[in-house]
């Protein structure tokens, strides 16, 4: 066996090599930050993964770019390889990194915010406020790439709150931190293509949501049918609610092809599974980033599926009741 591999895993003095870090500098991250758990060897001996080596070797890029080991150590391997991609290249020096400017509101969320030390290394918080006045006063006079609005229940009357508030900043992006919600709510906020989180949340979904937000903001106002998928990060508008999916379900076809029936049953099965997704219980801040990207794919496929939905639907003539 060689000295740098052990089965799968590899040895310290492989991830040296390939990441260009020494063992102690590697060992003091393990030591002073959470999420550098590794592996051991029976013996003892520290082994690691290719995601491990992928990760140090993305922290040790960022570090030479400028960035801060504390700022950086929660963060995921999606969100290292966000930031990397943000950075210009060329120099070799340290690069001021554009960060998104961040409008927060409310109660619950702004003290989040107030005790992350590790945001403002991904975001530039603009206001961070439960007065609604003060947000409103704040995105009047600035520009903000995105919004996240906490309400613990969002009734139908509070959607108001949320257009008037998207007025203001058409084209940010919205993101909606919610205990409860109707359905028909969350699917009105959908069409405003709002990402929903649904709370308690911690920094590290925060962080995760934030290093989400692309460059270029999502227009504001509901995307039609069969148009190209949302910036990564979004969670797309659903298509279809549940009323016509059934109708769908119920059709008989003239031919032998059972396409509606089953593009149906996928799209419902992985909107129930999207749902399901944001509610999994989460043991650390490894689980939200993964269930929150779990969740975002889901959505991705879901809309892929609806889009395929509604070219069926085109090509048979099929007229569904609004």
């Amino acid at each position: 066996m060689s000295d740098e591999r052990a089965g799968s895993d590899y040895t310290m003095g492989a991830v040296t090599r390939y990441t260009g870090l020494s063992a102690h500098t590697i060992r003091v991250w393990e030591r002073r930050y959470p999420g550098f758990d590794v592996k051991r060897s029976k013996n003892g001996r520290r082994l690691y993964t290719e995601g491990d080596i992928r990760r140090l070797s993305l922290l040790k890029k960022l570090i030479d770019n400028g960035h801060k080991i504390g700022d950086l150590a929660a963060c995921s391997i999606a969100q290292l390889e966000h930031m990397l991609a943000l950075a210009p290249t060329g120099t070799g020096q340290a690069q001021p990194l554009h960060k998104p400017r961040v409008a927060v509101w409310g109660e619950s969320l702004a003290d989040t915010v107030k005790r992350d030390s590790d945001l403002p290394a991904a975001a530039e918080i603009i206001v961070n406020t439960h007065s609604i006045a003060a947000l409103k006063s704040k995105l009047e006079n600035d520009k903000a790439d995105a919004l996240i609005l906490e309400m613990d229940t969002i009734q139908r009357k509070n959607l108001a709150f949320f257009r008037d508030i998207q007025r203001l900043a058409p084209t940010a992006h919205l993101i909606v931190v919610f205990h409860y919600a109707y359905r028909e709510v969350l699917a009105e906020l959908r069409r405003m293509n709002a990402q929903l989180l649904r709370a308690p949340i911690d920094s590290s979904q925060l962080l995760y949501a934030v290093a989400a937000i692309s460059d270029t903001a999502p227009e504001a106002g509901p995307k039609p049918a069969g148009t190209a998928l949302p910036l990564p990060g979004q969670a797309p508008p659903h298509q279809f609610d549940r009323r016509q999916l059934n109708q769908l379900a119920a059709l008989k076809t003239a031919v032998e092809c059972e396409c509606p029936h089953h593009l149906v049953n996928l799209v419902v099965a992985m909107s129930a599974f999207e749902s399901y997704s944001q509610q999994c219980e989460i043991r650390n801040d490894s689980d939200a980033a993964l269930h929150a990207e779990v969740y975002r794919i889901t959505a991705q496929a879901r809309y892929m599926m609806e889009t395929a939905l509604q070219r069926v639907i085109e090509a048979e003539g099929i007229s569904l009741k609004k």
